[in-house]
């Protein structure tokens, strides 16, 4: 019997499979972008799962039930210098981008699974950006129950 947190995390590796199974890099996130420590592999673009925070209350003598805070993050290296140096139309890696984004929150959201209820988005917001790298990172926070 797998835990639910397993079930969460391969539930949304299949999802992004679905995507483009070639496309993506996929890892918990160990903090890849942090810049501290050892440098971790990862390639572009990447999507990096990681549980925020899992909070029980007991059910009944047997039981808990939890709520997990999951977050997802979809990272992009910017890579086409002619659109970095013109600045007078709509940039075509940031519509790849932000569409990848949507992609992948259609693909999460609502998705359940036999011991985790419905993903529900809560939250999302941008990293902060190092232009020295061309990284751009969103997050994506989503909530559900397990038991």
């Amino acid at each position: 019997m797998e835990t639910p947190l397993f079930e969460i995390y391969q539930t949304v590796f299949n999802k992004v499979q679905e995507m483009d199974p070639l496309k993506f890099w996929f890892d918990l996130d160990m903090g890849q972008f942090d810049g501290e420590g050892y440098a971790l592999p990862i390639t572009y673009p990447a999507i990096l799962l990681k549980f925020e925070d899992v909070i029980w209350k007991d059910m009944d003598n047997e039981k808990q039930i939890g709520l997990v805070n999951l977050t997802v993050k979809y990272a992009h290296r910017f890579t086409s210098e002619s659109e970095m140096r013109s600045g007078n139309m709509p940039r075509e890696e940031i519509r790849v981008s932000l569409q990848t984004l949507q992609a992948l929150h259609e693909k999460l959201n609502k998705v359940s699974g036999g011991t985790f209820s419905a993903l529900t988005r809560f939250n999302q917001y941008h990293r902060k950006t190092n232009p020295k790298d061309l990284l751009w990172v969103n997050v994506i926070q989503y909530q559900c129950n397990i038991q």
